[in-house]
């Protein structure tokens, strides 16, 4: 088992390890620069006091590591995204929802039944994350509510008439994504447990992208350095619907990078390779990456993400811990 960063616990208003990727995104992107740390050091405030009382934040269900923050790449947007903890990992799901109110005035889960039900299960593990994305003085946020195993038929009974595709067995429901201010959008995650081409092809059919399916399993098999073939065969996948009134859903597949790749600077490589043969780029993340050659103890990499447009776009998305070092 690979071992956990170091926190170092010196006085900063941001939490150890995050200074040298806020400045580089400041460096990137100084228009965001500021709302960038602002929002940081806010997030930042429950986990330096839990750390100053000796309490664990390196526990986080979000990240490889347990840190409890991750920046979020895509080959089709330059914009500066992560995904946090509400507060502290071991928070309850109702003291999250709380914090989260700070952040986005507009979250009310009365707004959103289906979330509003799962958000009160007793089974929940971490309850909920919130996302951010800074877009040249634009900040918008995504809320999170996990699916603990006794909402998995809550979220199936309220998929089943408009998308049948998704309430099999095969798929196990994990999380929900909404965003404040859109009540008609929602983003349904689920883990495949057994993912075969004929059940991705009905899943891809559900967002019009059916046509994309032997161009997934290559890039899959690309990822994996994998005959697309066989490539099902190895990989535990996840799978993502975003669905908006009057819009065609949008099909999102997700692999742990740790299935895929022995080390970091592996996964960058061809992270990074992909993106360009698919006519992206994601120079931040190539700035932040270069520290990889020497690569830390611990597997920074999350989650891959392939994203699937009907028109035939493939979107290229990666997560990666927020401690990272820069190199130079």
């Amino acid at each position: 088992m690979m071992a956990r960063p170091i926190l170092n616990t010196a006085k900063t208003d941001l939490f150890p390890g995050l200074h040298p990727a806020v400045a580089e995104a400041g460096r990137f992107r100084p228009a965001d620069a500021r709302s960038v740390r602002e929002m940081l050091t806010r997030l930042s405030r429950p986990w330096l006091a839990a750390q100053s009382a000796g309490r664990p934040v390196d526990n986080s269900l979000l990240t490889p590591n347990g840190y409890p923050l991750e920046f979020n790449f895509s080959s089709r947007s330059d914009d500066i995204c992560y995904t946090a903890e509400p507060g502290l990992p071991d928070d309850s799901p109702a003291r999250k929802r709380q914090y989260i109110r700070r952040f986005a005035p507009d979250f009310d889960p009365e707004t959103y039944p289906l979330l509003k039900a799962l958000s009160v299960a007793p089974d929940q593990r971490y309850g909920h994350w919130i996302s951010f994305r800074h877009q040249y003085g634009m900040v918008g946020c995504k809320v999170y509510q996990e699916v603990p195993v006794s909402g998995r038929p809550l979220v199936r009974s309220a998929l089943g008439a408009e998308f049948p595709e998704f309430t099999g067995p095969a798929l196990e429901p994990m999380l929900i994504g909404v965003m404040p201010g859109k009540p008609g959008l929602m983003e349904f995650y689920y883990r495949a447990s057994a993912p075969s081409p004929a059940g991705l092809h009905r899943l891809f059919k559900a967002g019009n992208a059916s046509g994309q399916l032997s161009f997934a399993l290559n890039c899959l098999g690309y990822l994996a350095s994998q005959p697309a073939a066989s490539v099902l065969n190895r990989l535990r996948l996840g799978v993502s619907l975003r669905a908006a009134p009057g819009k065609t859903p949008e099909i999102t597949l997700f692999v742990h990078a740790a299935q895929l790749f022995p080390d970091n600077r592996q996964a960058a490589g061809i992270i990074l390779d992909l993106a360009g043969q698919l006519g992206g780029q994601m120079p931040l993340y190539e700035r932040l990456s270069r520290q990889f050659e020497e690569g830390p103890a611990y597997p920074a990499h999350g989650m891959i993400s392939l994203k699937f447009d009907p028109p035939g776009k493939v979107e290229v998305g990666v997560g990666v811990v927020g401690n990272v070092k820069v190199g130079m």
